[in-house]
């Protein structure tokens, strides 16, 4: 409600069967769910992406279907300023060991100057970012994808290679700092954390709340 979001385009393709049946329409949430096949989940999300081309033609937000955010402000993030090709969302973390299962960005004059797929020690002078599965495209970010050469790291066309490509060839993409709890959710310890959590917060929360005059 916070985001004032109604038209949710999701693509599915491993087990979207369970995906569709539980979300159905959207209707309980309010919004308007439309599923968009992607008969190869093998290759990867920027080719995935690119099966929403013809449902896109304004400037959109993307998250990644395996992060979860708590008390996030990704509403502040919708507004995408002239002149700026995409937002991307990154976080302040010390956690580096997370940092590098991601990405991070160098940051020049409040822009976002490359973006750096699986960081190493060697960039460890930027590990303080955690690249994060959010961000305010214009439609303009297809035309990248199909420009982009597969990863020599992954075989597949990566949706931040298209993103850095666009970036080296002068397009303006802004950092977003997200606020409040993350998770990249890729194993059973993860969603167990997850919830340990969130429901300690809400826990935390509530009782804040009796205490309150």
């Amino acid at each position: 409600d916070k985001m004032n979001i109604h038209d949710i385009f999701m693509i599915v393709g491993y087990q979207k069967e369970k995906i569709i049946n539980y979300f159905k329409k959207g209707e309980q949430w309010g919004v308007d769910i439309s599923y968009i096949d992607c008969p190869n989940p093998e290759e990867g999300i920027g080719r995935g992406i690119l099966y929403a081309e013809q449902s896109l033609q304004e400037p959109f937000i993307c998250i990644l279907g395996d992060e979860y955010y708590s008390r996030s402000n990704h509403d502040l993030c919708l507004t995408l300023p002239d002149q700026t090709f995409a937002i991307c969302a990154i976080k302040y973390s010390n956690d580096i060991k997370e940092i590098k299962k991601n990405y991070t960005v160098e940051i020049g004059d409040g822009l976002i100057r490359k973006i750096i797929e699986k960081p190493d020690g060697s960039q460890s002078s930027h590990l303080r970012y955690l690249g994060c599965g959010t961000w305010v495209f214009r439609p303009e970010i297809f035309e990248w994808i199909g420009k982009t050469e597969p990863s020599l790291r992954t075989g597949k066309v990566e949706l931040m290679d298209a993103l850095d490509l666009a970036i080296q060839k002068g397009r303006l993409v802004k950092p977003f700092y997200l606020e409040g709890d993350y998770f990249n959710i890729n194993s059973i310890e993860d969603i167990n954390q997850c919830n340990y959590v969130v429901r300690s917060s809400r826990f935390s929360e509530k009782k804040i709340s009796l205490v309150i005059p």
